[in-house]
């Protein structure tokens, strides 16, 4: 929510669950939202960019995916499967001496 947005929707492969939750807080706090949300959210389909914008209204993961805030949708009973299928078809990502990956975020 809020600032997160400006990591999460840059981001290539944007996965969301049932749990995930996206929406500018920051107007429900009186402040206007920061330079790089007019950017993404003035590419949103038809208004949603500029309701959310004024309004601080809250999309969940099937409504992130289906306006283009998601790129992929994943149960999060399955995200502990998609983590190890991330991991095998990378091949383990290494730094030289040790192992490790991404561990799964909590949306």
């Amino acid at each position: 929510m809020g600032q997160g947005a400006a990591i999460f929707l840059p981001s290539r492969f944007r996965i969301a669950t049932e749990n995930s939750m996206f929406s500018m807080l920051e107007t429900a706090l009186r402040v206007v939202p920061e330079t790089g949300a007019s950017y993404f959210l003035s590419r949103l389909p038809g208004f949603l960019g500029e309701y959310l914008a004024l309004s601080g209204a809250q999309l969940n993961g099937p409504e992130m995916l289906a306006c283009g805030l998601a790129t992929h949708f994943v149960p999060a009973t399955n995200l502990a499967l998609l983590e190890q299928e991330l991991i095998a078809s990378t091949g383990g990502l290494t730094n030289g001496r040790t192992s490790f990956y991404v561990s799964s975020i909590k949306m």
